[in-house]
């Protein structure tokens, strides 16, 4: 049984070259095969989940890499094999023949599927992260999939919050290793637990949290989720949206439970920043006019739900079992429902290649597979009882209300409120997406676009399953079928069963249907009848990217540390100048030694300094002959760096020779150029990358 979990993780990453092969060969078959391979996986993760479910079941691999299937772990397993499953069916049409790179998307498809299992299988910090880096650079490449200006910032930007996230994680863990000498799971939190206090794990627990939080999503850490989806393709969007948030919340909510299991400070620190997170996602997303920005800021706002009930799992230690099963049922259902939100807007983008509110207005009418995915999804996001939604928000609201009444706070009932009027802007920009697609009259461009067929039959049979999901994830017997043993960091054995349809549970609806009512007349309507369309009305003086960091980042930091820099630049200058002098006497001394050795000194010197100088250089044109397949690599020849100008100088002096600043600023020029030029093919190495990985990773699962 021990053998099914590499083998799972093992089949996505062998598959993915094949499916780059094939793809060479024949257009045809690659979509099939990709569609096969994720069938497999599927059905690997099944069966993991089924057999694993309520046992634990860990493998140790000569790497160091160990793995665990044990309730969530398996489950949710499952559910992202379903995902990549739904959206390889959708993909076949929407990447088309005129999709560009197409080969290369779904190679990278295929390495992330196999990264997200070694994250959620992972059974220690070590393995988690060595999975979570891998996956930032395969995802990377779905952002800047389409190759354009937006797509290139915005997987800059990505790209950026990942490695930085991915450094500071590594603090974190490199912090706990040091404290407790173990990093898995189970055995950190049998260790913390016997700590009077937990104040040491602060540093490395929010080390930790930021590298997982800047992947999930949280604020203030959010930047790149409104500009990654609008410029990716759709079925990325769905994956980046529906699973790999949730890797990130998967990695906030291991270091909850395995360091700060009933610590109430650690847990309204992450109330807090959740509560934040969850209102600010829903404002952007009801002010915004782009339909899959909407749905980005959507997915940021359904995660600070989730990191609400890991929040206060943690902050009410043993009676928090009722706010982890919430944050595990809300985690599954926001996949689902993402899942057939961004497949539905794929569906729209494939027609008219076009975002804009404004463009696709009326593109719904008569579409009722497309009318009934968005109809269900927003009612499910929006909590509207009788949906997937509802069940799990309840079980948060109930969450709070029992937080509040723990410690009696004025803030605690004032989050309760905003919880609710969160769930009411949900509603309200759902109705706004609904309103504009379904019921408003068509555009000049969806008259134009308008055809008998919009979908074809192996999307519309991804997009009807993923939808007939959410109202059969409503029934509170399927979510306890489900969840029967995946409250695993909470320490539950059971499913806590709250009245879901109590008067006071009902009341709750109806709040949040109050609110979105009101939302809708003053954020929506009102706005759309003054300006006659849909505006952004997101005020840019809040982009956090374009107004706090790129400038921190790129001038401040830069402005302040330049002098600094520069006057440390010159001190080699002062010191070498005073070599001279300082070595007068030696040198005199050397001078009147025999000519042959001081004539020998500057040969040997010069034989070292050109060995050392031309190895890295030989490697690098090796490489390049090679791998880039360049006859002829062209070399540049200029006066050199600081540090070789500073360097020939000294030499010079030294040996009363001219020559040496020319010579090492060659080679200074060369290294530089080298790099330069390799570095330039950004793509081809990461490809040459992520083929290096799946190898490593092949040869640790097969000789272990």
């Amino acid at each position: 049984m021990n053998a099914m979990l590499p083998l799972l993780i093992f089949f996505p990453f062998l598959a993915a070259p094949l499916s780059y092969l094939i793809g060479k060969r024949s257009r045809d078959y690659r979509n099939f095969f990709v569609i096969a391979a994720t069938a497999v996986a599927l059905a690997f993760a099944l069966a993991v989940w089924h057999m694993e479910s309520g046992e634990s079941c860990v493998t140790s691999l000569a790497g160091g890499l160990s793995f665990r299937a044990d309730g969530f772990r398996g489950l949710y397993a499952a559910v992202i094999a379903l995902m990549w499953f739904m959206t390889s069916l959708f993909s076949r049409e929407y990447f088309s023949e005129h999709y560009r790179n197409r080969n290369r998307y779904y190679f990278f498809l295929l390495l992330t599927l196999g990264a997200s299992f070694g994250v959620f299988l992972s059974a220690d910090f070590l393995t988690a992260f060595v999975f979570f880096e891998i996956l930032s650079f395969t995802s990377f490449v779905w952002v800047i999939q389409d190759e354009t200006p937006a797509a290139d910032r915005a997987a800059k930007t990505y790209l950026a919050v990942a490695v930085v996230g991915g450094l500071v994680l590594f603090m974190g863990i490199a912090l706990l290793y040091h404290r407790f000498g173990t990093l898995d799971f189970i055995a950190l939190r049998e260790l913390a637990e016997k700590l009077p206090d937990k104040k040491e794990l602060y540093p490395a627990g929010l080390c930790i949290l930021f590298g997982f939080g800047a992947k999930a999503g949280l604020f203030p850490l959010h930047v790149w989720l409104p500009k990654a989806h609008p410029v990716a393709p759709a079925p990325a969007s769905a994956l980046l949206s529906g699973a790999l948030t949730k890797i990130g919340i998967y990695g906030v909510t291991c270091v909850t439970a395995s360091l700060f299991a009933g610590d109430a400070r650690w847990g309204s620190m992450l109330f807090l920043i959740a509560m934040v997170t969850l209102f600010l996602g829903a404002l952007m997303a009801i002010l915004s006019n782009n339909l899959k920005k909407i749905l980005a800021c959507s997915s940021m706002s359904q995660i600070g739900f989730v990191t609400v009930g890991v929040a206060l799992a943690a902050a009410l230690g043993r009676e928090g079992d009722l706010a982890a099963a919430g944050a595990v049922w809300h985690m599954m259902n926001h996949s689902i429902l993402k899942l057939t939100l961004f497949m539905a807007a794929g569906a729209v983008y494939m027609n008219l290649h076009a975002l804009s509110l404004d463009e696709i207005r009326g593109f719904g009418r008569k579409k009722p597979l497309l009318g009934a995915a968005f109809l269900f999804g927003g009612l499910g996001l929006g909590g509207i009882p009788l949906w997937n939604g509802y069940l799990s928000k309840t079980m948060l609201h109930e969450a709070i209300t029992e937080f509040a009444s723990a410690t009696g706070s004025f803030w605690v009932h004032a989050a309760e409120w905003i919880f609710m009027l969160t769930g009411g802007l949900t509603l309200a920009y759902m109705t706004k997406i609904f309103v504009c697609l379904f019921l408003e009259k068509p555009s000049d461009a969806v008259k134009k676009a308008e055809k008998r067929r919009y979908m074809s039959f192996l999307s519309a049979l991804a997009l009807g399953i993923s939808a007939a999901m959410i109202p059969v994830m409503g029934l509170p017997r399927v979510m306890r079928w489900f969840l029967r043993d995946a409250v695993f960091f909470a320490g539950g054995n059971e499913v806590p069963s709250p009245a879901f349809f109590s008067p006071e549970a009902l009341s709750g609806a109806l709040v949040t249907l109050l609110a979105a009512s009101a939302a809708y007349l003053l954020l929506v309507w009102l706005p759309h009848r003054k300006a006659g369309g849909y505006r952004d009305l997101w005020p840019k003086a809040l982009d956090l990217e374009e107004k706090l960091y790129r400038p921190a980042l790129l001038r401040i930091l830069p402005g302040i540390f330049g002098p600094v820099m520069s006057l440390f630049a010159r001190v080699p200058d002062r010191i070498f100048g005073a070599l001279p002098r300082l070595f007068e006497k030696p040198v005199k001394a050397a001078a009147s030694a025999p000519d042959k050795v001081w004539s020998a000194l500057p040969l040997i010197g010069g034989v070292c300094a050109r060995v050392l100088s031309d190895l890295p250089d030989e490697a690098i044109l090796a490489a390049r002959k090679t791998a880039l397949r360049e006859k002829k690599p062209r070399l540049y020849f200029h006066r050199g760096t600081l540090l070789s100008e500073t360097a020939g100088k000294m030499a010079e002096r030294v040996a009363h020779r001219p020559g040496f600043v020319t010579a090492f600023g060659r080679a200074a020029m060369r290294l530089r150029e080298e790099f330069g030029e390799v570095g330039a093919s950004f793509s081809f190495a990461l490809l040459l990358a992520a083929m290096g990985l799946c190898v490593m990773l092949i040869g640790l699962l097969l000789f272990r």
